[in-house]
C-alpha cells in the first residue's frame, strides 16, 4: 500500500526548509518560496518580491509533497519503515525526483542493501556556485539526519501520540535522544531559542521547552507532549 508523509517526517522537511512568506534566493541561487517551493505560484514564476500567505504555503507544500510521495512509492521495490519513507521523501523534495531514480542509493536500497543505501545520503551534500561543486554545511546537516531518521526502527522506547493536535510525535523529556529531538531543537530555535541541533535533549533543551510552555499558557513541566508538539507544530 502506497504510503504518505508522517507528521514527523513533515516536521523534519519543514525544520530544513524554513518557511519563506518574501521569495528568496536559496544557497544554489534558485528562486523559491514557502516551504522550498520553486517553478511557479499563481501562474508566475517565482521571482524577487512575491508574497504569499502561511496558509497558502501549508497548501503549496501539501501539494509539492504528493509528487515526491509517488516518485517515492513508484521507484521503490522493496519494504520501507515509515520512517524510511518520511527520509526519502526529504531527500527526493531538496536534491529532485530525477535524482533519486538514478541514484546509487536507490540501487543499493533496492538490492535490499539498506545500509549502504542509508550511506549513500552522505555523499548528496554538494551545491554548485559559479559553476563549481563544493560542500554545504547546511545540506550536510540535512543528510545526516535524513540518514538517522532512515537508520531509525519503527519502534521507540518513548510514546508515540496521535491526538486532536493532528501528529504522531513521540512524546520527549530530559535524556531522550535521537532525530525527533533535532527537530523539535530546530523548531524551537525558530521561535528563538538557541540551542545546539545535537538531538540530545538535556537541561537547555527542557529549559527551552518549559519557556515555550510558560509563554503559551500550558502546564509547565519541560515535557513535549501532545499539546506542547501541537502548538510548536501550529507555528511553523
Amino acid at each position: 500500500m502506497s504510503k504518505t508523509t508522517s507528521s514527523a517526517g513533515l516536521a523534519l522537511i519543514k525544520s530544513f526548509e524554513g518557511l519563506c512568506l518574501t521569495a528568496a534566493k536559496c544557497a544554489a541561487g534558485v528562486w523559491t518560496i514557502g516551504y522550498g517551493h520553486t517553478g511557479t505560484y499563481n501562474g508566475k514564476a517565482v521571482c524577487s518580491g512575491m508574497t504569499i500567505t502561511k496558509a497558502a504555503a501549508e497548501t503549496l507544500l501539501a501539494s509539492d509533497l504528493t509528487g515526491y510521495e509517488s516518485a517515492v512509492n513508484s521507484y521503490v521495490t522493496v519494504d520501507l519503515t515509515q520512517n524510511q519513507f518520511d527520509a526519502l521523501v526529504s531527500f527526493a523534495f531538496n536534491c529532485g525526483k530525477s535524482a533519486l531514480k538514478g541514484s546509487t542509493l536507490l540501487k543499493k536500497l533496492n538490492s535490499w542493501d539498506y545500509s549502504g543505501a542509508a550511506e549513500q545520503f552522505l555523499t548528496w551534500n554538494k551545491i554548485t556556485v559559479g559553476g563549481v561543486k563544493q560542500e554545504s554545511a547546511g545540506l550536510t546537516r540535512r543528510r545526516k539526519a535524513e540518514r538517522e531518521l532512515f537508520l531509525t526502527g519503527s519502534t521507540s522506547t518513548t510514546t508515540t501520540t496521535t491526538t486532536e493536535e493532528g501528529h504522531d510525535m513521540d512524546t520527549l523529556r530530559n535524556g531522550d535522544t535521537g532525530q525527533q529531538v533535532t527537530v523539535l531543537q530546530k523548531l524551537l530555535n525558530q521561535l528563538g531559542a538557541s540551542l545546539s541541533e545535537d538531538g540530545i535533549f538535556g537541561s537547555k533543551t527542557e529549559a527551552a521547552v518549559e519557556q515555550y510552555q510558560t509563554d503559551n499558557g500550558l502546564s509547565v513541566d519541560g515535557i513535549c507532549g501532545p499539546k506542547t508538539w501541537g502548538g510548536i507544530l501550529a507555528v511553523q
